[in-house]
């Protein structure tokens, strides 16, 4: 199993709306598992600084996670446009 952690700094106000796309029903979430390699993700917001989050992304192995990231780069640049 690996793990891809992702750093955030969401803009001030926009916290709710980042942690529904990336909450268990979010489009990213949804994104993600259209892969049976992927185990699930968690987000952990830091407490000193309401805007800065950190993204855990559970994969069963590197290599699936890279082929994912390539099969589905046009979704991926979509959702991510979207949520800049």
């Amino acid at each position: 199993m690996i793990a891809v952690v992702w750093q955030f700094q969401v803009k001030p106000g926009k916290q709710q709306e980042f942690e529904q796309f990336y909450g268990a029903d979010g489009e990213w979430s949804m994104l993600a598992r259209r892969s049976r390699s992927f185990l699930g993700s968690s987000f952990l917001r830091d407490q000193a600084s309401t805007t800065s989050y950190l993204l855990v992304e559970y994969w069963s192995e590197m290599v699936v996670y890279e082929r994912h990231r390539q099969s589905l780069v046009t979704d991926i640049r979509t959702i991510e446009e979207r949520r800049d």
